[in-house]
């Protein structure tokens, strides 16, 4: 039995972590995506104006959600409700054909 010295498998370990970690972040690194989303938070909490328009935006498309869900519960036929939306519409998109040949 061959024995790697300590620096290779040191070297070795770290590679295979590396990539372990590449394949679970599709390649971006975790440190910039926390960086990215401190950024954010940080500016995001220095526009409370902005923080009302996402409260608003999120109580109305879960109200719309809410609709959408009741009535596919007693239609199971019923279309989701991005069909309903105008740019998928525009491509020809239907819930049974997400993606139409042109």
């Amino acid at each position: 039995m061959t024995r790697m010295p300590l620096p290779e498998i040191k070297n070795s370990v770290d590679r295979v972590l590396h990539a372990i970690e590449g394949r679970y972040t599709s390649g971006m690194s975790p440190a910039s995506l926390t960086l990215a989303y401190m950024d954010w938070l940080i500016h995001t909490n220095h526009s409370p104006g902005k923080i009302h328009e996402m409260q608003e935006n999120m109580v109305r498309k879960l109200g719309a959600f809410g609709l959408w869900a009741a009535r596919a519960g007693l239609d199971p036929d019923a279309p989701p409700s991005s069909s309903r939306c105008r740019r998928i519409a525009a491509f020809g998109m239907t819930p049974g054909n997400a993606f139409p040949t042109m």
